[in-house]
Protein backbone atom coordinates (compact mmCIF):
# COMPACT_ATOMS: atom_id res chain seq x y z
CA UNK A 1 0.00 0.00 0.00
CA UNK A 2 1.72 3.66 -0.85
CA UNK A 3 1.86 6.14 1.06
CA UNK A 4 -0.69 9.22 -0.67
CA UNK A 5 -0.41 11.63 1.93
CA UNK A 6 1.09 15.19 1.71
CA UNK A 7 3.82 17.10 4.45
CA UNK A 8 3.00 20.78 4.34
CA UNK A 9 5.65 22.82 6.29
CA UNK A 10 4.03 26.07 7.73
CA UNK A 11 6.05 29.25 6.94
CA UNK A 12 7.01 31.33 10.38
CA UNK A 13 6.95 35.08 9.27
CA UNK A 14 10.25 37.09 9.11
CA UNK A 15 8.50 40.28 10.31
CA UNK A 16 4.88 41.68 11.21
CA UNK A 17 3.28 44.69 9.67
CA UNK A 18 1.38 46.79 12.45
CA UNK A 19 -1.49 49.23 12.05
CA UNK A 20 -1.70 51.06 15.07
CA UNK A 21 -5.25 52.42 14.78
CA UNK A 22 -7.04 49.73 14.30
CA UNK A 23 -4.33 47.09 15.94
CA UNK A 24 -4.05 45.16 13.34
CA UNK A 25 -0.97 42.84 12.60
CA UNK A 26 -0.29 41.32 9.53
CA UNK A 27 2.31 38.72 9.22
CA UNK A 28 4.88 39.13 6.37
CA UNK A 29 7.02 35.83 4.71
CA UNK A 30 9.57 37.44 2.96
CA UNK A 31 11.76 40.38 3.64
CA UNK A 32 10.95 43.39 2.38
CA UNK A 33 13.26 46.45 1.41
CA UNK A 34 13.67 49.81 2.68
CA UNK A 35 11.69 51.69 -0.22
CA UNK A 36 8.58 48.82 0.21
CA UNK A 37 8.59 49.46 4.03
CA UNK A 38 8.64 53.41 3.76
CA UNK A 39 6.16 53.59 0.92
CA UNK A 40 3.91 50.89 2.80
CA UNK A 41 3.91 53.24 5.72
CA UNK A 42 3.50 56.21 4.11
CA UNK A 43 0.19 55.17 1.79
CA UNK A 44 -1.48 52.61 4.46
CA UNK A 45 0.12 53.61 7.86
CA UNK A 46 1.52 50.17 8.61
CA UNK A 47 4.53 49.97 10.45
CA UNK A 48 7.44 46.99 9.57
CA UNK A 49 8.78 45.03 12.64
CA UNK A 50 10.81 42.37 12.40
CA UNK A 51 9.78 39.35 14.71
Amino acid sequence: MEDKSLKIEIQKPVAYLHHEATKSVIPVYKPINWLQRKAIKWLFGLVYKKS
